[in-house]
């Protein structure tokens, strides 16, 4: 090995090391928390199962905040009203955006409002959503949910041994006439189904240990993507997420432009991109995750209860 050479590895090594020096560690002013380890901080301390416990457990030793270390991230515990008061609602404008979610935000393209950071952006988005799904416009959907309970109830008569199909159904076409103004009708729509595998497969990926892993050590992030499959695997999967979601806000702004669209949350939509100039994409994924909570997440809430 050549003199250069070597200078030239010791350099990067020495680089590297120098680097690599405070990760792990928790900084000086921050809440007190656990003991750490050099690299992954309290990772090795983040309990797999009953994670309340333990939190709980910390909280009676550190207090009601405290940090926790897992990786190059640091995460603040906030254990009591009091300090959940005073810092997300006293102090909303500095708490209030999202951790970075790497591969979350390669399927959604940065678009999706659950996991787009505070700014300027999601203010515009959650003012919008905020104005148009309010108590007072809930109340105009009020026949949509009546209509799509006795087509549920007809269905648990008609097969009740496919109950969950129906609660899907049901959630999703009370939704699609919120967001979109049309009904979903049956159990078997491809439409139906491909949101349902789609949220599965997002949710999977977002469980994977290599999701957390880029997260917390962003340097992976650099990788190849033959070294670092999920990047792919969500590549594909925003591919599918998009046309979907994406085709729904086309045919109905289309059939808004055309004057012949149903009252809808998206005639609104339609108004406040014409007026604020973002992108088809963009409307896509606000009307797309209107649907996703809508469906998804209150179809889980009624078969919890089943």
């Amino acid at each position: 090995m050549s003199l250069a050479l070597y200078a030239l590895l010791t350099a990067l090594v020495a680089v590297a090391a120098y680097s690599l020096r405070n990760v792990g560690r928790r900084p000086a002013n921050y809440p007190p928390g656990p003991p750490t380890l050099p690299i992954i901080g309290n990772l090795h301390l983040m309990p797999k199962e009953k994670p309340h416990l333990q939190f709980q457990k910390w909280a009676e030793e550190y207090g009601p905040v405290y940090s926790l270390i897992l990786g190059t991230k640091i995460m603040i515990v906030l254990s009591s009203d009091q300090a959940v008061k005073d810092l997300l609602d006293k102090r909303s404008g500095i708490y209030s955006s999202r951790p970075d979610m790497y591969l979350g935000q390669i399927v959604s393209n940065g678009c999706r409002m659950l996991l787009m950071p505070y700014g300027d952006t999601w203010r515009m988005i959650r003012k919008i959503v905020h104005i148009n799904l309010n108590v007072k416009a809930a109340r105009t959907y009020v026949p949509y949910q009546e209509l799509e309970n006795k087509a549920m109830l007809v269905g648990f008569l008609d097969s009740p041994d496919l109950f969950i199909d129906h609660i899907r159904r049901y959630t999703n076409s009370l939704t699609t006439q919120m967001i979109f103004g049309f009904r979903t009708t049956s159990i078997d729509d491809p439409k139906l189904k491909q949101l349902y595998s789609g949220f599965e497969k997002f949710s999977e990926l977002m469980g994977e240990t290599t999701a957390k892993l880029v997260d917390l050590f962003p340097i992976l992030r650099s990788l190849p993507d033959f070294a670092l499959p999920l990047r792919k695997y969500a590549k594909e999967l925003h591919e599918k997420e998009s046309e979907l979601y994406v085709g729904h806000w086309l045919n109905v702004k289309k059939a808004i432009k055309n004057g012949t669209a149903k009252p809808c949350f998206c005639v609104d939509l339609v108004r406040a991109q014409d007026e604020e100039n973002f992108s088809d994409e963009l409307a896509g994924y606000v009307s797309g995750s209107l649907l996703e909570a809508g469906s998804d997440t209150t179809s889980a809430t009624l078969i919890g209860c089943a």
